[in-house]
């Protein structure tokens, strides 16, 4: 969704066009933090128990795996009613309506960044595993 930044737009319609792409940007995260989910846990079920992987690490594993897919269908929840607010945000008539979606944004972005990060970090562990490098701890 690359939407090109014209002369005639205003600081409102720009601010618009970056809340959208970084809304459509974290439904594809999103969707593929689902389909990842799944493969990972497959994958560390379908391993055979070993001094690099032993049983209650795979299910400390697969444990955490859940948590993040829950996780992520919360955020999938919150962002579609995000994305329904964000299209509020052009009937902002003063500056502490803006003020409050853009501050709104900014809870949303950190939020949703620190999701992204704990998911990387866990795939770093499994990577970890498999490579023999067992230096990674979940948080």
């Amino acid at each position: 969704m690359k939407e090109e930044i014209l002369d005639h737009y205003d600081d409102q319609d720009i601010r618009n066009i970056y809340i959208k792409r970084d809304v459509a940007k974290w439904q594809k995260h999103l969707a593929a933090i689902k389909e990842e989910t799944i493969f990972y846990r497959r994958l560390i079920e379908g391993v055979k128990t070993s001094s690099l992987l032993d049983e209650p690490k795979k299910t400390d594993l697969i444990s955490e795996f859940l948590k993040v897919d829950q996780a992520n269908d919360h955020y999938l929840d919150s962002l579609i009613d995000y994305r329904n607010q964000t299209d509020s945000i052009n009937e902002c008539q003063d500056m502490q309506c803006e003020k409050f979606f853009l501050n709104s944004h900014e809870e949303f972005t950190q939020n949703i960044e620190a999701h992204l990060d704990k998911f990387r970090s866990l795939k770093a562990q499994v990577r970890g595993y498999f490579t023999g490098r067992i230096d990674i701890v979940i948080g």
